[in-house]
């Protein structure tokens, strides 16, 4: 539900009344924003301080807004051979990061790329 960084937090509008307690324990700025066609930004995309990977079907207006908030590069990608709920098949920190098995060559390559990894 939460895609943070230590630049900036996006949130699912299900945490809109926990939005202060959020920025205070944070300690970014944080904005209520949905994209990828459903309401689970924290599924919906990866982030460190580097770069950010998001939902494939997510417009050119979202990787704005999302790079916006984040403060980072953002592209588009999948993992696990197309899934495209990228949270839901990596975890990753400015250094390293964890993939599905499932990942291709062509998906670790865009993510690590984007992320610095």
């Amino acid at each position: 539900m939460i895609l943070c960084n230590d630049k900036g937090a996006i949130i699912s509008s299900f945490l809109k009344s926990h939005q202060k307690i959020i920025k205070d324990v944070l300690d970014v700025e944080v904005n209520v924003f949905e994209f990828g066609g459903n309401h689970l930004p924290g599924s919906n995309g990866i982030t460190n301080n580097h770069g950010c990977c998001i939902h494939p079907l997510s417009t050119d207006e979202n990787v704005d807004v999302v790079s916006d908030y984040l403060k980072v590069h953002v592209d588009l990608s999948t993992i696990n051979r197309g899934i495209p709920y990228l949270g839901s098949g990596a975890i990753v920190n400015d250094t390293t990061g964890i993939f599905g098995l499932l990942s291709t060559g062509p998906e670790l390559m865009r993510l690590t790329n984007v992320l610095h990894l």
